[in-house]
């Protein structure tokens, strides 16, 4: 069940869920950006205002591989925190997929530089485990900082008696109730860190350094990840890589299978608009996706369904005031709804503006609002529309390079690569007019060609 959003956020997905609460991803209006909505349910008035308080201050983390708190906020007995979205797999995932030894030691080598960096400033994480670590086409990130705190200003207010974090990556000193009150967190870190890397690392040879964060006994341990860290730059340097090589394919996918998941459920609640815009992002990661494809096919009848609903809604909403008006039975005319222009800026100072269909804002710089198609062709083979409105007399358009000898009533243009150079060129070949159009699957944009 999506919860209640602050106004200004739309287009839900839900990235996971737990027992304390669930994160979604959604778009935020105001600055026109993808964010992370973290809801966590808590009931006590008291508990809640510590939780806003770990806001605040991971709010003031400006560390690189630490997602940002942007903003927080109370909602019908949950706190919400408004942060950084990073897309990408749990190294859960990655460890599952049986990456190569030297991309095992790139992550390994952030994992320590981001505790380093925390412990550095005086800041524990206390859940350390491959589901709270984000590989991205960016980099390695951090995440759910729930249980984090600052070592001196906050330890006694948080850490109680209570042992916290996951318990296969507890340092063993944790669950001992006499030393657990008193327990050093940054070696406890370092423990839950070992244990990570060991497992990132598998049945490969284990750093000396790493090895040594595993000991049982805390004060053989390093005293925190910045000794760590300065052990591993000296063993050797460690390979610098692009991240989208283990990120992309895996995020990719396990956002396509999101986007679809909460496209479903906005179709449950009738937001057929944003379950559209979902869909259309979902098959622009996984094209052959059969349930998206499945999903997006049925479109026609959601929205004739949809129409037909508005309809009858209006007739009735139309005949109670004119009853109350005194005026009887009598016939209601219904307008079809219809669509503004809306003129997007031209580019490169060419002074020509490209004209499209459109009944709201537009989305990340992309018109996702326009009319639905009624009728498919195959769906395997996506594409989008273009219908050419108004040209010049003479000359030739040019699209993608190519010159078009007839302008159909309808182009179709390939959704698989959805940018396209739109150029008309007079008889000698000079440039008269230019444009770089997105189409996106089903979609139908109007263009009109005209002289400055």
């Amino acid at each position: 069940m999506i919860p209640r959003f602050p106004n200004g956020f739309s287009h839900p997905v839900q990235l996971g869920t737990g027992g304390f609460g669930s994160v979604y991803r959604a778009r935020q209006a105001a600055l026109n950006r993808m964010v992370a909505l973290k809801f966590i349910v808590e009931k006590n008035a008291a508990a809640r205002a510590v939780l806003i308080k770990e806001a605040s201050m991971q709010g003031g983390m400006h560390i690189q591989g630490i997602p940002q708190v942007y903003d927080v906020k109370e909602i019908s007995g949950q706190v919400c925190l408004i942060m950084q979205w990073v897309k990408g797999c749990s190294l859960r995932d990655v460890i599952e997929r049986k990456i190569a030894l030297h991309y095992k030691y790139a992550i390994a080598s952030e994992i320590i530089r981001i505790t380093a960096s925390l412990h550095e400033r005086e800041y524990v994480h206390r859940d350390i485990k491959p589901e709270n670590i984000i590989i991205s086409s960016e980099g390695v990130f951090f995440i759910d900082f729930g249980l984090s705190l600052h070592v001196f200003k906050d330890a006694r207010q948080t850490m109680a008696d209570v042992v916290k974090g996951t318990p296969e990556y507890i340092a063993p000193e944790l669950w001992k109730r006499r030393q657990g009150r008193d327990a050093d967190l940054k070696r406890a870190d370092v423990f839950s860190m070992g244990k990570v890397i060991r497992e990132l690392v598998g049945d490969d040879p284990l750093p000396e350094c790493i090895a040594s964060c595993l000991q049982e006994k805390p004060e053989v341990r390093p005293r925190s990840a910045v000794e760590v860290l300065r052990q591993w730059e000296n063993e050797g340097a460690r390979p610098v890589m692009n991240w989208s090589d283990i990120a992309e394919p895996c995020a990719s996918e396990i956002l396509a299978r999101q986007l679809h998941n909460s496209a479903q459920e906005l179709l449950s609640l009738r937001r057929i608009e944003e379950a559209y815009d979902l869909l259309v992002e979902c098959l622009q990661m996984h094209p052959e996706s059969p349930e998206a494809l499945e999903s997006m096919a049925r479109f026609p009848l959601i929205k004739r369904r949809k129409n037909a609903f508005t309809r009858r809604k209006s007739v009735i909403a139309g005949g109670a005031v004119l009853l109350l008006l005194g005026f009887g039975t009598t016939s209601v005319l219904l307008k079809r709804p219809s669509f503004d222009k809306v003129a997007i800026a031209p580019r490169r100072g060419d002074g020509r503006s490209l004209f499209m269909s459109s009944s709201r804002a537009r989305v990340d710089g992309m018109d996702l609002s326009l009319p639905f198609k009624d009728e498919f062709g195959t769906l395997a083979t996506l594409a989008g529309n273009l219908i050419i409105v108004s040209h010049p007399e003479t000359g030739s358009l040019y699209i993608d390079g190519i010159r078009i000898a007839t302008i159909p009533n309808v182009f179709h243009l390939s959704a698989q690569s959805p940018e396209h150079r739109l150029v008309w060129r007079t008889g000698s070949g000079a440039v008269l007019w230019k444009e770089t159009i997105t189409t996106l699957p089903f979609e139908i944009k109007r263009v009109c060609i005209k002289e400055r």
